[in-house]
Order: structure tokens, then sequence, then C-alpha cells
């Protein structure tokens, strides 16, 4: 049996686990063609630290195009490029979900490294996320108005 095209499916068994579904349409001897159900309940990791600098740098890589399109397009984008690189079924839904805990980390720890007083906290990719991300009026806001203060 000749193996044709994969489908992904990842859904969440009755614990919440993620469960990989790949369907297979093999081709049989005769011309046929029948669907093969795999699934697989792998504990490898979707995110290595690999796959996560990955999409650290192509998200960086479409910030013009995040901007000013369809983020949906964009995102579409980077997960085929996942898929290419690292050979997983990455979705569209998968990298723009890591992406906003990214930065919901990275923010978290900027603020909680800026109060004064606080023990220094360290993460993996806060440099490669500071790199990208440190002028973003939206992680940190150029200027705040309040009604008591002003500018």
């Amino acid at each position: 049996m000749n193996f044709n095209t994969d489908t992904y499916r990842i859904v969440l068994d009755d614990d919440g686990k993620a469960i990989l579904q790949t369907d297979k349409v093999l081709q049989t001897s005769d011309g046929n063609y029948a669907l093969k159900e795999i699934t697989e309940t792998s504990d490898e990791k979707l995110w290595t630290t690999d796959c996560t600098i990955f999409l650290i740098n192509r998200t960086e890589k479409y910030d013009s195009e995040f901007s000013s399109g369809l983020k949906k397009k964009v995102w579409q984008k980077v997960s085929g490029e996942c898929i290419q690189e690292f050979n997983k079924p990455f979705t569209e839904q998968n990298c723009e979900s890591k992406w906003k805990s990214l930065r919901r980390t990275y923010k978290s720890v900027l603020l909680h490294n800026n109060k004064s007083g606080n023990k220094r906290r360290h993460w993996q990719f806060f440099a490669k996320m500071h790199e990208y991300l440190h002028n973003k009026p939206e992680i940190i806001p150029q200027a705040t108005c309040s009604s008591s203060s002003g500018l």
C-alpha cells in the first residue's frame, strides 16, 4: 500500500490530553482507496525549544504582514513553514495560540523585572522576545493618559 495523503487533527481526550489523529488515504494494490485512521498519544511535545524559536523568528519575519493583512492567512503561512521544518502537525491555531502565550509570558516577566524590589525572573525565550517586542506599543505603551495626572 502507498500513502497518498495525510490529514492531521489534534483532539482532546477525556482527560484533556492532546491526541494526534491522522487519516491516511491508502491506495491498495487493486487500485482502490481505503481510509486508515491512526491515533497517536505520544508524549512528544509539539512545541520544543527549537520549534518555539522558529515560531518567534517567523513571526518577526512576517511582522509587516501581520499588521497589514488578514492574520489568519499569515498564520497559515507560518504553520506551513513549521510543518516543513519540523514535520509535525502544526495548525494556524496552534501557532497563534503559542504566540499569544509567548507574548503574555514575555509581558509578565518584563513587568515583574521592572518593578523595584522584585527578585529577577528568568525565562529561556526572554532575550529573543525582547529583541522583537521591546518597542511594540501593545507591550509598552508610549504614553498613558489619566484624568488625575494627565499625560
